[in-house]
């Protein structure tokens, strides 16, 4: 066997009798091993490179990263709406809601209904650019940008206004459609 960094044999005390297809072995004094039915990869743990995982990925997948931080600003946003907003209405800390300022709560339900999607999102964006960094880094941007415009409609105090960012669905829609071709890709379903 060769190492995939060098091209050479290493010398390397993993355990490779697993019987685990697929299995990741980890020790920390010697090597990393991957194995698979058809191969086995060593690499000497003076080889491995903090970033080499970086450096599998797309080089587009910048794109998606970048997206991915867009999406911190845009809930650092409306953190910072609501947290004006308290102040403003006098809701005070724990109360969610308020029983006399809609408003209020037109700026919390945006903010909450933003975290609710906010896993999933960051999930389809991070698994779809793995094979569609473009596709991915586009579709992730729409959504971003939609989150902003449903905010802003929302915290006029008119929950009907919300539905100017519903031009977001098709982009989270088309992420989730993204993950599940890379999903049927990975698979070699398709």
């Amino acid at each position: 066997m060769q190492s995939a960094v060098s091209g050479q044999r290493p010398e390397c005390s993993c355990n490779q009798s697993s019987g685990v297809t697929g299995a990741v072995f980890i020790s920390s004094l010697s090597c990393f091993a991957e194995s698979d039915q058809d191969f086995i990869v060593l690499i000497p743990n003076s080889q491995i490179d903090k970033m080499a995982v970086l450096s599998v990925l797309p080089k587009e997948y910048g794109c998606v990263i970048f997206t991915g931080l867009s999406s911190c600003v845009l809930l650092g946003y409306l953190t910072i709406k609501v947290k004006n907003a308290r102040k403003e209405y006098g809701v005070e800390y724990p109360a969610m809601y308020s029983d006399e300022h809609n408003v209020f709560n037109c700026v919390q339900r945006s903010h909450q209904n933003t975290l609710e999607y906010y896993p999933s999102f960051l999930f389809f964006l991070m698994v779809s650019g793995l094979r569609h960094p473009r596709a991915a880094s586009s579709l992730g941007c729409v959504w971003v940008l939609s989150r902003f415009v449903y905010a802003h409609g929302y915290s006029t105090g008119d929950p009907k206004k919300r539905n100017r960012g519903a031009f977001g669905v098709p982009a989270i829609l088309g992420l989730m459609g993204l993950t599940a071709y890379t999903a049927l890709a990975q698979l070699e379903v398709v």
